[in-house]
């Protein structure tokens, strides 16, 4: 069989966009788009599956010397697939920096937490509803046809993005005022220019990313991950420090538990500081982990939704007294 060594490029401190320059960028998409009514087609989800099983059966491994379109060309899928692989990256090369170490499984778990959210933007656009416009700009991003302002004070009206949308893909028929788009596009602005005032720069896989959350955080969601046909069980045990273990799908509670904990105590300094929760098919953990002054502790939540399980575990750690901003989430995984 054939085995591909595909990365998780490292994309460095050039892929942080940081400009001053005063006025509107009056254009941010193409003049023509390539792909139509194409651009909501759910295959490339299909491909973001394909990679995530190749990574946990072990048929693709992770490499770090291509970037983010070479893997996806080496793997013949399409430009989301780039963009998406970019964010990972990225996380892995934030991660790595944070902990010193980085696993497979912590980069899967991410990764099927991204896969639950492509799978919801792609259902919510079957809707055709008022997110529509919102979930076209989406797309357009990753698929290299739309661009994201690069600057604070320099993002185009909404109304004016929306026109520019309307003309280079007339074939959704959208809307010229749409007070979702508004707020969604809003949002992920704001987000960026958070992102630049604290680090300097934002990538334009972070761009996306925060345009996802805010198109997903405008409605109520459907369960990230559907609970197939049978039972199973997985567990995660984490540590403080930031080391963790799963498991995958079990028969019993006990033994996902235990395997869980054997793959944390494994890569954990301190083994006896693991903390172990069992996770049911159909349910999303997320797991924030706090530092203050040099005092670290996590938080784990627990929900069929992804954003719930997410905001959940800072919110755990706000009400025991814990600034939000000492807290980052360490990672998500929806089990299937």
């Amino acid at each position: 069989m054939k085995r591909y060594c595909v990365l998780l490029a490292i994309i460095g401190v050039g892929s942080l966009l940081n400009f001053s320059a005063i006025g509107r960028e009056s254009h941010l998409c193409l003049t023509k788009s390539d792909k139509g009514i194409e651009l909501l087609s759910p295959t490339p989800t299909t491909e973001l599956i394909t990679y995530l099983d190749g990574l946990q059966a072990g048929k693709y491994l992770l490499n770090w010397n291509i970037d983010n379109h070479q893997a996806a060309a080496q793997l013949g899928f399409g430009n989301r697939f780039a963009e998406i692989y970019g964010q990972l990256a990225e996380e892995a090369q934030l991660r790595l920096k944070q902990n010193g170490s980085l696993t497979i499984q912590e980069m899967t778990g991410y990764l099927n937490a991204v896969v639950a959210e492509e799978k919801s933007i792609d259902d919510l656009g079957l809707k055709r509803d008022e997110h529509l416009s919102s979930i076209v700009y989406l797309r357009a991003l990753q698929e290299g046809e739309c661009s994201f302002p690069a600057a604070i004070g320099r993002a185009p009206d909404p109304t004016a993005l929306l026109g520019e949308l309307r003309r280079v893909y007339p074939e959704f028929h959208l809307e010229a005022r749409n007070a979702t788009f508004t707020a969604v596009y809003n949002q992920a602005v704001d987000a960026s220019h958070k992102r630049i005032t604290q680090m300097g720069g934002v990538s334009i896989f972070r761009n996306i990313e925060d345009l996802r959350h805010a198109i997903l955080g405008e409605q109520e969601l459907p369960p990230t991950i559907v609970a197939q046909t049978g039972s199973g069980w997985f567990a995660i045990s984490v540590a403080p420090a930031g080391t963790f273990g799963w498991s995958y799908e079990h028969s019993g509670k006990d033994e996902a538990e235990e395997e869980a904990l054997r793959n944390c105590t494994s890569v954990t300094a301190d083994p006896r500081t693991c903390r172990t929760v069992v996770v049911a098919k159909g349910t999303c953990v997320a797991v924030a982990q706090c530092n203050v002054s040099g005092q670290k502790s996590i938080w784990i939540e627990l929900n069929e939704h992804i954003k719930d399980a997410i905001d959940g575990s800072f919110h755990q750690a706000v009400l025991a007294g814990v600034p939000e901003v000492n807290c980052k989430a360490l990672t998500n995984w929806c089990p299937q």
